[in-house]
């Protein structure tokens, strides 16, 4: 990871930490983005997730039972690293998630759309987490919700 994208992670993380949101209760304002993107989308699954230094939070999610994922099994750190939109429409030909445990593992992911989302205090700061919808069926026809 080269030093601009080490300090990059590192102003996300910091920027996260500072809003004191990790484990916090669900609250009603995230969970109804969450449900706009799934039922925009047409994806079974959405989830707004932040970040720590070692794992992936849920801060509100719909069609995922978890609470929270290791850094290893998330998709969000190359939304992050692409920057905007990222859009994975065969998970299993993609080599960055084709051993993903989301894919070769209940629920079996074979679509995902992330967006990186940044901090209410500071909107053109650094990213503190990803919104994104999955689905357990590939979906050509998400394109059409954008």
């Amino acid at each position: 990871m080269g030093s601009s994208t080490h300090r990059a992670e590192e102003a996300g993380l910091a920027a996260a930490n500072k809003l004191n949101l990790p484990d916090a209760a669900s609250e009603p304002a995230f969970d109804d983005i969450v449900e706009i993107a799934a039922v925009t989308c047409g994806g079974p699954i959405s989830l707004l997730l932040l970040r720590d230094h070692e794992r992936w939070w849920f801060k509100s999610r719909r069609g995922l039972d978890a609470s929270e994922l290791p850094q290893a099994s998330a998709f969000c750190i190359h939304t992050l690293e692409q920057g905007g939109l990222l859009i994975v429409s065969e998970p299993l030909a993609d080599r960055r998630f084709a051993e993903n445990p989301l894919v070769t593992r209940s629920p079996y992911i074979r679509f995902y759309a992330g967006v990186s989302v940044a901090s209410p205090a500071s909107p053109e700061g650094p990213p503190i987490g990803t919104l994104c919808v999955m689905d357990v069926h590939e979906s050509p026809s998400f394109e059409d919700a954008l």
